[in-house]
């Protein structure tokens, strides 16, 4: 389960708006997802009349002159399922006054800051606000002062990621939608990028539905060991409907085995920062030294800080491990027989085992995020 704000979101699969397909009658049939998202509507004349000049030279695009009426209906029609209304706008207005709607019916506004049709971007709508920051932090900042639970789709690679997710994290946006596109380069869009996916996640708390390739649990996998609170599917949906089902099930399983579906990689694999409780001493040259020098910490100060936070716990036993403490052992995934036997001497289990880790890596990533905020804030004083 995932709480944020009012909704209670029962599995991390999402259902990804496409325009012109996704729609009441098209969602309701994924019923595994945790979230399903409807849109992407135009809800003002701009956008509405740039839709129709983008139908017109054959997108698919929903056409809608009511498009708040057409929206309250499309909400009523998926009563009882947890729903996001993905929308695009040139001005706040319409924002304004779609907000109260869905948060009565406790569902999700989604802002599209995805969209690049050059006649959305025109308008300033779509992957045009990712190039006006400010304007998107004060939209969200007002849009938060109407009590619905907000958020934003946006495209990797556009614009700085880390500093736009902070600003808009300060303004109250409680759901990222990022779509990890890959660089453009020659006119080609590289594959799946998540490395600003795992930026963003070191950096804020921000609840991050991870998008783009995302077609079966291996790809899922991989947002949810970089960051990912979440995971979308556009395409496959369309493709093969039982991916949804098939997605469910397996992270059902995996929290069954282990009560943590989105276990980051370790560091030395490209994980986020959650993966540090799985890193051994820093007593040989390893990716773990370059994080740490990133972050600002040296080898002791990392060792002091995890032996720290597992005093008085499980954690800290390990007799015939590596480092003599189970502080510094690797996966629950990963097979190691001296972890393994502390273990059984301790009388715990895999599944135990891995809540303790998750546990460490929630507090070091808190202690790491004050530091952080700390010394952003001398630095600007």
């Amino acid at each position: 389960m995932i709480a944020q704000g009012y909704l209670t979101i029962s599995c991390p699969v999402a259902t990804s708006a496409m325009s012109g397909i996704t729609d009441a009658s098209f969602v309701k049939r994924f019923e595994d997802a945790g979230l399903v998202t409807i849109g992407g509507y135009s809800i003002d004349e701009p956008t509405i009349e740039a839709s129709r000049r983008m139908s017109e030279r054959g997108r698919r695009e929903f056409l809608i002159d009511e498009p708040f009426e057409h929206i309250e209906q499309e909400l009523e029609q998926l009563s009882g399922r947890t729903v996001a209304v993905n929308v695009r706008a040139s001005s706040l207005t319409p924002l304004m006054e779609l907000a109260p709607i869905i948060a009565e019916h406790r569902g999700v506004l989604e802002i599209d800051a995805h969209c690049r049709q050059p006649e959305m971007m025109e308008v300033g709508a779509g992957q045009a606000l990712l190039h006006q920051p400010h304007r998107l932090v004060e939209w969200v900042r007002r849009l938060k002062e109407t009590g619905v639970v907000l958020s934003l789709k946006m495209r990797t690679n556009i614009t700085n990621e880390v500093a736009l997710a902070r600003a808009l994290e300060g303004a109250g946006l409680d759901m990222l939608h990022l779509d990890c596109m890959g660089a453009q380069r020659r006119g080609e869009y590289a594959p799946t990028d998540h490395r600003p996916l795992r930026a963003v996640r070191n950096a804020t708390s921000l609840l991050i539905i991870g998008n783009n390739g995302v077609r079966d649990y291996e790809s899922a996998k991989k947002m949810f060991s970089k960051g990912a609170d979440m995971v979308s599917v556009a395409r496959p949906l369309v493709e093969n409907p039982e991916v949804v089902g098939a997605l469910s099930r397996t992270l059902k399983k995996m929290e069954a085995a282990y009560g943590w579906y989105n276990m980051p990689s370790h560091i030395c694999a490209g994980g986020d920062l959650r993966g540090l409780a799985f890193c051994c001493a820093p007593v040989k040259n390893c990716p773990l030294q370059s994080v740490l020098k990133q972050i600002g910490l040296s080898p002791a100060e990392f060792m002091r800080l995890k032996e720290s936070l597992v005093a008085g716990t499980p954690l800290e036993q390990g007799e015939g491990t590596c480092f003599g403490s189970l502080a510094y052992c690797c996966k629950p995934t990963r097979a190691c027989p001296y972890r393994d036997a502390a273990l059984a001497r301790a009388g715990i289990s895999l599944k135990q085992y891995a809540q303790y880790k998750r546990k460490l890596a929630q507090d070091i990533v808190h202690v790491l995020k004050r530091r952080s905020a700390r010394q952003r804030v001398s630095k600007h004083r």
